[in-house]
């Protein structure tokens, strides 16, 4: 994948049988905080008989596929005691980790598969950049067929459109037209000309009007007596007059007419000569074109070779792979499954397998039906994660009341001066919430890892989408659908901020862990935080690595090797092996060479107010734990103070 694995620090059995307050004791915890009421007993007698069914159901399948309705029953009581609740949430979120971790184990195994066939289809794209190597040879006459066709194409585009002023070619001594202007002349002329003839057919109508005013008038004065007759007269003779003007208008249109029509029938003479040179480029482009394919049948049949590459036959069934995944980018770490698991026999993939994958259309076939399985599989486990998650939030809101609850009981004045107070002080440090910050911090490392994995895999996909985009159109040929760029990019860089932010949040539950003092337990826990702190640091280094982060990538090793080497100092038991980037320890007196500053870890003092975990301090402790602790109490507390909560 990304980066190599490490076994993960932090050991918890899968429902957390190691708990220092067991199931058993539960009720008695309930009755003191319950006053021992029926219903809370009876719903915590319900979840103990659900843990217990998906125990055995986990015993039977321990992939969790059977047992995660039985644990979601058992965290859906709300009616139980708040400790039962906590632990039943724990259970129910142990199950939804373990259902991840089973489909992670899918996820590895698709990746491998993956990664074989991305090399695959890197052998067969190979193979068709040589052919284009070979016609790259071919096309050393093209630069200069492309320079002739330039050329023409240039002329017949001044032809046709015009380069200068709407002409072809431009000059003091006579300019010649291009066709498109020639064109527009023609039709402005055209419209022109149709205008004058619609104008004159309407002088024709108002001349007729006039005439026709002009008579009735003059009748009508013959009838009239002198003076108004004389009046009648004068109007007819107006109109005659318009209808005299209107005869003028209609010579005038006619003039203009025939000008036009003179002008129109030059611009159509001069239409079909530029018409007739353009058919001439023509027949000079494929001329040039004729010779030029000569060239490209050679180059057809190089690229018909390449098209059996990428559809099937010829040279694509040449060179199968081996069994391992020899073409693996990164280094062989990219085929390592998840904690160093092997893949399953049901995903294995045989070598008989590749010597079938022929064509790079086959390839992406599988690549395609390989990725849908991984994108299924990963979130199924992504999906198991954020219930797990939700079940360790909720587990950690109950732990919390439990807390505040036995914090109360201990600081109350007879139990401050009890033989009980260090187990009520056990059972506040037992329910702080360092456990649940270990057990979420767990999850947002799985799926940073998931994610990182999807960011490394996506941007191997994209490499090859690149890749062949870059070969197959200069072969003449098209990118399958399924091996095209698409969403992949945006994808990535989803996948890397989703990867970049469980890793902050992982980080964040570890820091918690480990600032938090108060004892024995939260020194325990904050040792396997730091542990998973150093783990998670190297992680992001490799993460960062991979997608080119140089300055943080340095970062983070930094505080990895540093953690190392406190831990070292520690004392602590570390898992192993180590990584070589960190495993050596850092040269004296170099930068972060000592141990990083640390909170002091302090256990309660006898008789001292118990407020559960201390905030961090600004001073430093070496870390070890005290020398002297009473050892944990073996069963739920007893001789609770009278009325307690």
């Amino acid at each position: 994948m990304y980066a190599p694995r490490i076994p993960a620090p932090l050991i918890h059995t899968p429902l957390k049988k190691s708990a220092l307050v067991s199931l058993a004791a539960l009720s008695v915890a309930a009755a003191v905080f319950t006053g021992c009421k029926r219903p809370v007993e009876q719903s915590d007698d319900s979840v103990a008989a659900s843990l217990k069914a998906g125990d055995e159901k986990l015993a039977d399948k321990p992939d969790a596929s059977t047992a995660l309705a039985d644990f979601a029953r058992a965290a859906s009581v709300k009616s139980a005691s708040p400790v039962v609740q906590s632990q039943a949430n724990a259970a129910a979120g142990d199950a939804e980790l373990i259902a991840a971790e089973a489909m992670l184990h899918k996820v590895d195994d698709d990746e491998v598969h993956l990664v074989r066939l991305l090399g695959r289809l890197g052998e067969l794209t190979a193979q068709i950049q040589a052919n284009n190597v070979r016609v790259a040879g071919l096309q050393a006459i093209e630069p200069r067929t492309k320079a002739t066709l330039a050329a023409i194409d240039k002329t017949t585009a001044a032809a046709t459109t015009g380069a200068q002023g709407g002409n072809w070619i431009a000059g003091e001594s006579g300019a010649i037209p291009a066709l498109d202007p020639m064109r527009k002349k023609i039709a402005d002329l055209t419209a022109k000309i149709a205008a004058l003839t619609s104008a004159n057919k309407a002088i024709a109508t108002q001349r007729q009007d006039a005439l026709q005013q002009a008579e009735t008038l003059e009748r009508q004065s013959e009838q009239e007596k002198l003076l108004k007759s004389a009046d009648t007269y004068a109007k007819s003779a107006a109109q005659r007059k318009i209808a005299a003007d209107l005869v003028t208008k209609t010579a005038d249109n006619n003039s203009k007419s025939d000008a036009l029509n003179r002008e129109l029938e030059l611009a159509q003479g001069e239409e079909t000569q530029l018409q007739a040179a353009l058919k001439k480029f023509k027949a000079e482009t494929d001329q040039v074109n004729g010779g030029w394919a000569a060239v490209q049948r050679r180059i057809v049949e190089i690229n018909a070779g390449s098209k059996a590459i990428l559809e099937g036959g010829g040279d694509a069934a040449s060179s199968a792979p081996d069994a391992t995944p020899a073409n693996a980018s990164a280094g062989s770490a990219t085929a390592v499954p998840r904690n160093g698991a092997a893949a399953s026999a049901a995903h294995k993939i045989p070598v008989s397998e590749f010597a079938q994958v022929t064509s790079i259309a086959d390839a992406g076939n599988r690549i395609e039906a390989v990725g849908k399985d991984l994108a299924k599989h990963r979130d199924s486990a992504i999906a198991h994660l954020d219930k797990a998650q939700g079940y360790y939030s909720a587990a950690a809101k109950f732990s919390s009341q439990v807390m505040n609850q036995y914090s109360k009981i201990a600081n109350s004045p007879d139990a401050r001066q009890s033989s009980q107070h260090f187990a009520w002080d056990w059972m506040v440090q037992l329910h702080g919430p360092s456990d649940t910050n270990l057990d979420r911090a767990l999850v947002e490392q799985r799926k940073a890892a998931l994610y990182a994995d999807q960011a490394y895999f996506t941007g191997s996909r994209l490499a090859s989408a690149k890749t062949l985009a870059a070969v197959l159109p200069a072969a003449g040929l098209a990118v399958p659908k399924n091996l095209e760029a698409g969403e992949l990019d945006p994808q990535q860089t989803k996948a890397r901020e989703n990867a970049n932010a469980s890793f902050l949040a992982a980080e964040k539950y570890l820091k918690d862990t480990i600032d938090l003092r108060g004892g024995p337990v939260a020194l325990a826990l904050g040792q396997s935080a730091s542990i998973a702190m150093m783990v998670e640091q190297y992680a992001r280094y490799s993460f960062a690595k991979s997608i080119g982060q140089t300055t943080e990538a340095g970062n983070y090793l930094r505080a990895s090797k540093d953690l190392v080497s406190e831990l070292t100092q520690q004392k602590v038991a570390l898992p192993g092996p180590l990584p070589p980037e960190i495993a050596a320890p850092l040269p004296t007196g170099a930068p972060g060479a000592g141990p990083a500053s640390r909170p002091a870890l302090f256990s309660p003092v006898p008789g001292a107010p118990i407020t559960g975990p201390a905030a961090p301090t600004s001073g430093t402790g070496t870390g070890a734990a005290p020398e002297s602790q009473p050892a944990a109490p073996t069963g739920a507390p007893t001789g609770a103070p009278t009325g307690a909560p």
